[in-house]
């Protein structure tokens, strides 16, 4: 099983964000009230509801028994609930999906990025895909937020740490991924 969400944090009016972050720990309250800028907290937030709805839906238990923590190396966890979950944002892209087995997931926005030295940590192959010659320089930059976001999916699906990056390749037939198109963002889940 594989269900997941992606929200636009502008679609979310401020009743829904007030009631959701009633239901949160004093813990989590505390931690998100100490982001620097209004918009992490609005994402954090609505990450946190597009999870509780989520977890619900396959648990049939109400969203607000639902107890969330963090696990190692950031990753988050239920501790009532036998089913993996992970949450990704980008700008005011947010991406939630859960399995019953360990998954990553991660979301970018289509936008202009140098990823020129970021190439370094891909491999060859991952290289010469993401420079295939094409008509316009958006093609090559979202063939490297497809393998971008496959690489950190990966990552957080086996819950290291950024730093084991190039241990994962796009093209390792292996690894079970789904790759979401929009066209204003791309994002991989990781199973």
């Amino acid at each position: 099983m594989l269900d997941y969400c992606i929200m636009n944090i502008r679609d979310v009016d401020e009743e829904t964000i007030r009631y959701y972050t009633s239901i949160m720990s004093s813990e989590r309250q505390k931690a998100i009230q100490q982001y620097p800028s209004e918009t992490d907290r609005i994402r954090s937030v609505i990450g946190e509801m597009a999870t509780r709805k989520l977890l619900s839906k396959h648990t049939c238990m109400p969203e607000k028994d639902i107890l969330l923590r963090v696990g190692k190396n950031g990753k988050p966890l239920a501790k009532n609930i036998n089913l993996e979950f992970n949450v990704s944002h980008s700008e005011n892209y947010i991406l939630c999906a859960v399995s019953e087995s360990p998954l990553g997931a991660d979301i970018e926005t289509l936008r202009e990025y140098d990823y020129l030295p970021v190439l370094r940590f891909f491999s060859p192959r991952e290289r010469a895909y993401i420079l295939e010659p094409a008509s316009d320089e958006s093609k090559k930059l979202a063939r490297f937020f497809e393998v971008w976001t496959f690489k950190e999916a990966y990552v957080k699906k086996h819950a290291k740490t950024i730093a084991s990056i190039n241990e994962s390749d796009f093209f390792d037939s292996k690894i079970q991924k789904y790759i979401l198109k929009q066209q204003n963002y791309i994002a991989t889940i990781v199973i």
